[in-house]
């Protein structure tokens, strides 16, 4: 498997693992140390997709990269940070969450093309340094 593939899929990990401890975070500041209810865990789950999208959106439009891709050195090139930038930033992140929950959507472009649906959808690519 290409070394790049590697970095990405590693950095997908990271970037899920900070997912859940900015999630974990909120819910301690919500619910104190008693974050679970009869029914689970008690986060609103409109807080949880803002999260989820909030960190990928705000992080690539505003940084070109999130912290999973940062230390492997990955970018996001979308262009200039206007409207147009923002707009394939969305783009490319709209289906994140389908990735997570049929993971291969993700995995099969990665593996053959080494990018993601949105990537292919926004005609985004990632720089490797």
């Amino acid at each position: 498997m290409d070394n790049n593939k590697i970095k990405r899929l590693v950095a997908t990990i990271i970037d899920l693992h900070v997912y859940v401890l900015i999630i974990g975070v909120y819910a301690l500041f919500m619910n104190g140390l008693d974050i679970y209810n009869e029914n689970g865990v008690s986060i609103d789950p409109r807080v949880g997709f803002g999260v989820f999208y909030g960190y990928y959106i705000l992080s690539e439009f505003f940084f070109k990269t999130t912290l999973g891709k940062k230390v492997f050195k990955i970018k996001v090139n979308y262009g200039k940070k206007n409207l147009k930038g923002f707009i394939k930033v969305v783009l490319r992140n709209f289906l994140n969450l389908f990735e997570l929950l049929i993971p291969f959507l993700y995995l099969i472009p990665v593996l053959i093309w080494n990018k993601k649906t949105g990537e292919l959808i926004s005609k985004t690519d990632l720089a490797y340094e």
